[in-house]
């Protein structure tokens, strides 16, 4: 009778040793295994650094478009004018000119060009009537129910002791306002070296950068002409802007 008990005693000592291998063999498995997990999710973990930086980026992006198509200006940090124009397209039958608007330098005065642009008016009373051999072609740009531009331009730093500074020194292919005034009356500069005898007199609101459209001011130069103290076309020549 005793025999069984005998048997059960001496089983449980192997159960026990076999548990034990068990538990040992299952820690040396899982360790490895849970090191190798605890890698695979780290890779894999969120950027927070890059996370957070995007909006800034896109920030900057939004930023930087903004101030490409607002000019700000006024008094205050935070003060901007309507969307303005980069260019101005000058149509006439002896083709057309582009005129690059230059805000920074006059910029009551492209608002008045955008006013213009904004009209359904039609532009009857626009175009050229004066050129100067071969220095100054002049023109008007001007429709009824709009009041010109009178805000004159800003003086570059450079030229800041200058006397009745509005500009920069004129050279070919800038366009400003006549007679020192500001406008309707306007004129293209087309010397071929810098015009220092007007000094710093005219507001400079646009200038013409492409080789094409100097091409075509250089044609007004050839029409008909004729001499009453200054030199005036025989026939004017009408502008559509765009």
């Amino acid at each position: 009778m005793t025999l069984p008990n005998v048997k059960n005693s001496s089983r449980k000592p192997s159960r026990n040793v076999f548990c034990s291998k068990v538990i040992v063999y299952t820690a040396l498995i899982a360790a490895p295994l849970a090191f190798i997990l605890l890698i695979f999710f780290k890779a894999f973990e969120p950027d927070q650094g890059s996370t957070s930086s995007l909006p800034l980026r896109l920030e900057t992006t939004t930023q930087e478009d903004r101030s490409s198509s607002l000019i700000r200006g006024g008094n205050t940090a935070n003060e901007v004018v309507p969307m303005l124009p980069k260019s101005l397209k000058i149509m006439t039958s002896q083709g057309d000119i582009v005129i690059e608007l230059r805000p920074n330098q006059a910029l009551e005065s492209v608002q008045y060009i955008n006013t213009l642009l904004n009209s359904p008016e039609p532009c009857g009373n626009c175009r050229f009537y004066r050129a100067e051999q071969k220095g100054i072609l002049q023109g008007i740009l001007k429709k009824p129910g709009i009041q010109p531009n009178t805000v004159l331009g800003t003086c570059p730093e450079k030229f800041k002791d200058v006397p009745k500074c509005h500009g920069p020194l004129m050279t070919r292919g800038m366009v400003g306002w006549a007679a020192g005034e500001g406008g309707p009356d306007f004129f293209i500069d087309n010397y071929r070296r810098p015009a220092d005898w007007w000094s710093n007199d005219h507001t400079v609101w646009g200038e013409i950068v492409d080789e094409e459209s100097l091409h075509v001011v250089d044609s007004f130069f050839d029409l008909p002409a004729h001499k009453d103290g200054l030199t005036f076309l025989d026939k004017d020549v009408h502008i559509d802007i765009k």
